[in-house]
């Protein structure tokens, strides 16, 4: 499911916001444009992270066309929300990918389908696999900073 989510980018006398059109409550700032994307990394991060907490409420749909530019979450998060993605569409409960990860179901409830908990790529991989699944990772062009930064 692709991540990069588009984002509205607003310039103000003294910042530029940046707000998420699939995701209202997520806004950020900072004080150049390639500031503000990149505050907006983390701040999609969290805000993703609270909708998938939220058991009640749905995760947002795939990202809308459009947009100023396109925001996806950080690698960690990206890798653990595809996977919590992937769990709720197998419509197995807990106990059962437990099971078929050879894992205790509290490990998988605490650890593994807990989206404040870090988990090593090895873990999310081996669970993406016990859904039929494989997590893959791909490498894209950073912001202009981030470009910028690494040439010098």
């Amino acid at each position: 499911m692709p991540m990069n989510y588009p984002v509205t980018v607003t310039q103000h006398p003294d910042c530029w916001i940046v707000q998420f059109i699939d995701i209202p409550p997520a806004i950020t700032a900072g004080q150049t444009r390639e500031e503000a994307l990149l505050n907006a990394e983390d701040c999609l991060d969290v805000a993703l992270l609270c909708l998938f907490d939220d058991e009640d409420q749905p995760f947002p749909p795939p990202p809308s066309p459009g947009g100023d530019a396109r925001v996806s979450p950080t690698a960690p998060i990206a890798a653990k929300l595809a996977l919590m993605i992937a769990w709720r569409d197998s419509g197995l409960s807990k106990s059962a990918f437990a099971r078929r990860l050879g894992k205790s179901e509290s490990e998988v409830r605490n650890r593994i389908l807990n989206p404040k908990h870090k988990t090593a790529l090895a873990t999310l991989d081996a669970a993406a696999r016990a859904l039929g699944k494989r997590l893959t990772i791909d490498i894209v062009p950073g912001t202009a900073a981030e470009v910028r930064d690494a040439a010098e």
